[in-house]
């Protein structure tokens, strides 16, 4: 059996300056969330707050941001977006190869040189 996951977005447009200001407040409160996180979303853009979480979750956050005047938009989530991830990761990895044990990595610098290293700051101290 397939589980729905649900997306959380907030749309900070549809509010006032004094409505958001207290949902910033609140968000660094309840949440812990850093000052500069809470800024973010309350930007006036919209922002997805929660990725792929249950039905109870989305619940319990609708009704927290409810209570501060807030409304949520839940959406159901595609999974296309991890879907995609996995297929790229997937390609990426069969690109690479191992070379055995032993080999020369091919178009690597092989310089030797060991660097220039000043040492006349350094004092020896007797204890």
């Amino acid at each position: 059996m397939i589980s729905t996951t649900m997306d959380i977005w907030l749309d900070s447009a549809r509010y006032d300056r004094e409505t958001l200001s207290e949902l910033r407040d609140n968000l660094v409160r309840v949440f812990n969330l850093p000052t500069h996180q809470a800024d973010t979303l309350v930007n006036g853009n919209a922002h997805r707050i929660k990725r792929a979480c249950s039905q109870e979750e989305a619940e319990k956050l609708t009704k927290q941001f409810a209570s501060w005047g807030i409304e949520l938009r839940i959406e159901a989530s595609t999974g296309e977006e991890s879907r995609d991830t996995e297929e790229a990761e997937a390609r990426t990895a069969s690109m690479f190869t191992l070379a055995p044990h032993g080999d020369s990595i091919p178009n690597l610098m092989r310089d030797k040189t060991p660097p220039n290293v000043r040492t006349d700051h350094l004092h020896l101290t007797a204890e």
